[in-house]
């Protein structure tokens, strides 16, 4: 497990496709979660490291603060650190001489009701003794007569902070805990705003078309407090707005405010390839296999 997180943003990652895309260069194999019985395939594309800033904890709006392509010669973890420049890869793994906890704290939490949250600081893996890190233990009533199991955190905490902003084991939990938005928002973004629906010919238009849906997410949001919602006839009416339900209402607004383009022109016939012109064949690249020791010393 992973925790990239501060001040309620996330670093996470997700692949663009582009398994027959041969002209373009520097595509690899990269994860792919699928419904499948083992949830999870690899297929060929582009891996993005999203910098996501989650708006409110068990809701549907996380909005992408920074997106950039993974290049083969780098690793998401090292891309990851480099966007939120406080931050760097972190796991849940520790050994098994943690023994008893520097800090022990409970709180109560909207959502989680009743946490007990335990704290060690300085712990290492047998292979990692030079990289100490924090471990969390968090334990969540969520009022059940059976709680769920205990569940552990890692935090590797950056070389420098900003100033005026202290992590405390509280900050790392609550940081943890407003993760969710991330998945249905990447998702918003695919299914509805068809960030990865476009084929085009080059890695750095798609580099563009992530800024441009980027946007039109932001400007989604933006609009929530002026939208009315505007449900089908088979959907209930809602309180807090998704996503989705004010991309929805947010047409009225685009209507009265009209666009600055011109009318389409209609294209007519098109004269189609020149006679006697030789077709070039675009220059096609191999999938590009990136090995772990490669990339760490690239």
């Amino acid at each position: 497990m992973q925790l990239l997180k501060m001040e309620n943003s996330t670093a996470h990652g997700s692949p663009w496709p582009r398994p027959r895309s041969r002209v373009l260069d520097d595509r690899q194999f990269v994860y792919q979660a699928t419904s499948a019985v083992n949830g999870g395939t690899v297929t060929i594309g582009y891996p993005y490291s999203l910098l996501e800033w989650c708006v409110e904890p068990h809701s549907s709006w996380s909005l992408l603060i920074d997106g950039c392509r993974v290049a083969s010669s780098q690793t998401p973890q090292e891309l990851g650190a480099e966007q939120i420049q406080a931050l760097a890869e972190a796991r849940a793994k520790c050994s098994e001489t943690w023994g008893t906890p520097d800090e022990v704290i409970e709180l109560e939490d909207p959502y989680w009701r009743q946490v007990h949250l335990e704290h060690w600081n300085g712990l290492h893996e047998k292979k990692d003794a030079d990289v100490p890190y924090d471990v969390i233990r968090a334990c969540v009533h969520l009022e059940r007569s059976r709680p769920p199991a205990a569940l552990w955190l890692a935090w590797l905490a950056p070389h420098s902070l900003p100033n005026g902003i202290a992590v405390t084991v509280e900050t790392i939990w609550r940081a943890y805990s407003s993760r969710w938005p991330v998945e249905p928002s990447i998702h918003f973004r695919k299914e509805t705003l068809g960030w990865t629906l476009p084929r085009f010919q080059t890695k750095e238009a798609g580099d563009r078309w992530t800024e441009l849906t980027s946007t039109a997410c932001w400007m989604i949001f933006l609009a929530r407090p002026i939208v009315e919602d505007m449900p089908l006839p088979w959907q209930k009416p809602q309180q807090g707005l998704t996503p989705q339900r004010v991309q929805q209402s947010i047409r009225p607004i685009f209507a009265l405010i009209g666009s600055p383009a011109r009318p389409p022109k209609r294209r007519g016939k098109a004269p189609g390839w020149p006679h006697g012109r030789r077709r070039t064949p675009k220059k096609r690249y191999p999938v590009v296999k990136k090995h772990p020791i490669a990339a760490q010393t690239a």
